[in-house]
């Protein structure tokens, strides 16, 4: 079951290293493209949200998977072995599993490019801003104040 996150997130890496690319393209401002960025802008916003909705559904699955792993290690130590194990062992134990430690990484990985999604949002939300302020800056470039 691991693999299919592994490869999941590899997939999902891979998209990733070309968002910088495409964002770059979605809010570099330049006089010819102010008109388009402004009016294009709830459409940008909606296409990075949705991209957000589906890595945070990939996230939640991740935690349901590390919630199944952990009931399967915390089983084992409890019913399945003859030892009796203290509760600070078996915590360490599960943790210091293959497949938890796996999984804990996926985990990891997949908040980083939550993160790096929460800031494009937020930024691209904040377009309007860089808009005024480049259209401002025109104007004083030009001569509008004085």
């Amino acid at each position: 079951m691991i693999d299919k996150y592994k490869q999941s997130l590899v997939t999902l890496k891979h998209k990733y290293s070309k968002w910088d690319e495409e964002l770059s393209e979605d809010i570099t401002l330049k006089e010819h493209n102010l008109d388009k960025i402004s009016i294009q802008k709830p459409l940008i916003v909606t296409k990075w949200s949705r991209r957000y909705l589906k890595v945070l559904s990939f996230y939640k699955k991740l935690l349901v998977e590390r919630d199944i792993i952990n009931k399967e290690l915390l089983e084992h130590f409890l019913l399945d072995s003859d030892i009796v194990y203290k509760q600070s062992e078996i915590k360490i134990a599960i943790k210091g599993h293959k497949r938890y430690i796996e999984i804990e990484n996926i985990i990891i990985e997949t908040e980083e490019i939550l993160k790096f999604l929460e800031q494009i949002i937020d930024e691209v939300k904040n377009l309007h801003w860089d808009i005024k302020n480049f259209i401002e800056y025109k104007k004083l470039v030009m001569g509008g104040y004085i």
